[in-house]
């Protein structure tokens, strides 16, 4: 599945959850109008111009630059500020596709402010189809990683470099896993339920 068509797919799930957040079922919509606080995020979303290079759903109300849209749009992206998704060895371009999905989604959604974590710039909750899960898992079970929450499990720097601990291994996803599911729900902390 090439990008055009994973963003599809998961703008289809995220324009269908984005309004289910909150508990019991109800919305939970932020009436701000403002993006997550902190990190590289605006603090408005506003539309961007003609080099905006990735991120298409949200050009016209978004979170991120035009300049972080033109780092997703490069060849092959081992890193999003200094946090490097490669430590253990290149991912595939398949896999690699739904990582920048998912960035998309947390950079530059307007509506990723509706699940605002309780640390600075992250968000918790965001519920995820099981069908972008599967796909997202079906294309990166064979990455490896030494890691299994990337937001904890990581050595970070004071540059935001990532590294293996010195008692970590690396392995496969699905070994790390076992299933989309697991994966979805453990690979970047309580981000997506």
């Amino acid at each position: 599945m090439g990008r055009f068509g994973l963003a599809l797919l998961a703008v289809g799930c995220w324009t269908i959850l984005e309004l289910a957040s909150g508990t019991n079922g109800q919305p939970s919509v932020r009436t701000d109008g403002l993006c997550i606080d902190g990190g590289r995020h605006k603090i408005r979303p506003s539309p961007e111009g003609a080099d905006y290079a990735e991120c298409f759903n949200y050009q016209q109300k978004s979170c991120c630059t035009a300049n972080f849209t033109k780092v997703l749009a490069a060849a092959t992206v081992t890193s999003i500020d200094n946090f490097r998704w490669d430590a253990c060895g290149a991912i595939s371009p398949q896999c690699e596709d739904f990582m920048i999905h998912v960035e998309c989604f947390y950079r530059c959604s307007p509506n990723a402010a509706n699940w605002e974590g309780s640390f600075p710039a992250s968000i918790a909750g965001v519920p995820i189809c099981s069908s972008f899960c599967d796909d997202w898992y079906a294309a990166c079970r064979n990455e490896t990683s030494c890691a299994t929450n990337w937001l904890f499990d990581y050595n970070v720097s004071a540059s935001g470099e990532n590294s293996c601990r010195s008692n970590a291994t690396c392995r496969t996803w699905e070994s790390r896993y076992g299933n989309a599911e697991t994966m979805c729900n453990t690979l970047w902390g309580a981000s997506f339920q």
